[in-house]
């Protein structure tokens, strides 16, 4: 028989993906640390526009008008204000490795956002986020060809969500969790571990075929970090880039059983193993589906 879904009370954040071996959302260690904060200076560009968010500590300034262009708006870093919402980010995570998730969203996430959200009005400038200024700048880039103003920051905004999320799910507000991640995968596009916590959210509502689409996307994401000279930078919570692709081999793995496709999950969790020889929960994954198999063996 299937092991259900379940949380670990021991390994709880800084970063939010703790699973027990035995099954898919806990079966992660949670990452060392939240991530750096953006602090290095972006590249300037010729078309769109691009200027600084603050003068000074001051609130950022509204996007240029470019005329028939778009104006990408750099976020400042080291004003008061933002060295208070890291503080406030800091403070959330403390209290959620303590278990007190409650608190966590009250005195410490819910402040952060509600601190990015008076800066930056969604109704009049996308905001895109990144681990780095390089990646960051990419994605503020990649919004602009839809048109529009957009604002890029760094990763703190989307941490607020992520972390959110992970309490939200903790107190059994799944739907809700989902609605935040969907956010941060929007405003930081391509994060694999973002993206594989939306997965989880979806496969704990019994949304598998969602499910496996977003874990595939996260695939995506984690390989392509990993072909990217600066990977080892962008990576979410200082993991290697292969960590985030067998992360998504056991979503999709998992994602595929509950549809029924248990030879496409076997395969997965083949995949996995070839990545990670060492993959305790892929080998048992495997081992489960070979048992549903037939007692197939690799």
């Amino acid at each position: 028989m299937r092991i259900p879904l379940v949380r670990v009370a021991g390994v709880v954040l800084p970063l939010a993906v703790s699973l027990a071996a035995c099954k898919k959302k806990t079966e992660e260690a949670a990452p060392e640390g939240a991530p750096a904060p953006n602090d290095a200076a972006a590249p300037d560009v010729g078309s769109p526009t691009i200027e600084p968010a603050t003068t000074g500590d001051a609130v950022p300034a509204p996007a240029a008008d470019a005329g028939s262009g778009t104006t990408i708006t750099i976020g400042g870093s080291d004003d008061d204000e933002t060295r208070q919402a890291r503080a406030g980010l800091d403070a959330g995570i403390a209290l959620a490795k303590q278990r007190q998730c409650g608190r966590a969203i009250a005195e410490g996430f819910d402040k952060v956002l509600a601190f990015f959200e008076r800066r930056h009005d969604p109704a009049r400038t996308k905001v895109r986020c990144g681990r780095t200024s390089v990646a960051g700048l990419g994605a503020g880039l990649e919004a602009a060809l839809g048109g529009g103003n957009v604002t890029v920051l760094g990763p703190e905004w989307c941490d607020a969500l992520f972390y959110k999320a992970y309490c939200l799910t903790e107190l059994g507000r799944v739907p809700e969790a989902e609605t935040l991640l969907v956010r941060a995968c929007e405003m930081m596009p391509g994060d694999p571990m973002y993206l594989a916590e939306l997965g989880d959210a979806q496969q704990r509502q019994g949304k598998s075929a969602a499910a496996l689409a977003t874990f595939e996307r996260a695939l995506a994401a984690a390989t392509a970090l990993a072909a990217e000279p600066d990977a080892a930078a962008r990576s979410p919570a200082g993991r290697p880039p292969v960590q985030w692709q067998t992360r998504a081999l056991r979503g999709i793995g998992y994602a595929l059983v509950e549809l029924g496709r248990l030879e496409d999950a076997r395969a997965t969790y083949r995949r996995a193993l070839d990545l990670d020889p060492n993959d305790a929960t892929a080998k048992k994954e495997l081992d489960y589906v070979n048992g549903r198999l037939g007692g197939a063996t690799p």
